[in-house]
């Protein structure tokens, strides 16, 4: 394609009829959060395993190790915590608890991150108007907003309590 004919489609953009994208937090923050979530997903499955474990083998308890692994975490850990309890006693029972607790806690962490609104700050989200008038292209508005995302600070918020979901 010619300087001349990249030029022609460029002077066609209009901004008013632009697509604004969507802000996200830098591709380092992406990445953790991400290795959260498949950290996550190997949690359950470990619970889903303890449980099947100390309680499924049983007749009277059908659910086969993929069913509970569709569970919600805590959903697995009440179970596990509940067939801990008829199956252990004394520091053997104190130390399971403790590690079903330990990572449903975790998991609580887990959610509130994955679940979180991340709101960009309002000024990392306006742009100068001369900075969008001289825009050529979708792909340099696309990029703009990247970059503002990337270096925008962001509050999270959980999505039922709208209370600051991520704490140190």
């Amino acid at each position: 394609m010619d300087t001349d004919k990249i030029r022609d489609l460029s002077e066609g953009f209009d901004l008013r009829e632009a697509r604004l994208p969507d802000f996200y937090p830098a591709d380092d923050v992406l990445v953790e959060i991400g290795r959260v979530a498949i950290a996550a997903t190997r949690v359950d499955n470990q619970l889903a395993l303890v449980l099947y474990a100390v309680k499924y083998p049983e007749p009277e308890n059908p659910e086969s190790l993929e069913r509970l692994r569709t569970w919600s975490t805590g959903r697995l850990a009440q179970q596990a915590r509940t067939a801990l309890k008829c199956r252990f006693e004394g520091d053997l029972l104190d130390t399971a608890l403790s590690a079903v607790d330990c990572a449903a806690e975790r998991q609580e962490k887990r959610h509130a991150c994955l679940h979180s609104l991340w709101m960009p700050e309002p000024r990392d989200t306006s742009f100068k108007v001369g900075i969008l008038a001289g825009l050529e292209s979708q792909d340099e508005l696309d990029d703009l907003v990247r970059e503002r995302g990337r270096s925008a600070k962001y509050t999270t918020l959980h999505p039922r309590s709208a209370v600051p979901a991520l704490r140190e």
